[in-house]
């Protein structure tokens, strides 16, 4: 009942009950938060793979060239 009784209020982090039908809305809406969430990291971590693989072929790149200049003095 505690649920019903937030929803009449107004509802959870600012939703407004005309946004949800239903106490069952309501009750779900903190899981769709958190995949919501959850995605965005996903994404964000997938980018961060994207862009250290990247980096590290620079590394590796430049770990060449050194080495290379090395050999010739």
């Amino acid at each position: 009942m505690g649920c019903f009784m937030e929803w009449q209020r107004g509802g959870w982090w600012g939703v407004q009950r005309s946004q949800m039908t239903t106490p069952v809305a309501v009750a779900a809406y903190p899981d769709y938060r958190l995949h919501t969430y959850l995605r965005e990291a996903q994404s964000r971590v997938e980018e961060l793979e994207v862009s250290n693989s990247h980096l590290q072929r620079r590394l590796d790149k430049l770990k060449n060239a050194k080495s290379a200049l090395l050999k010739e003095l």
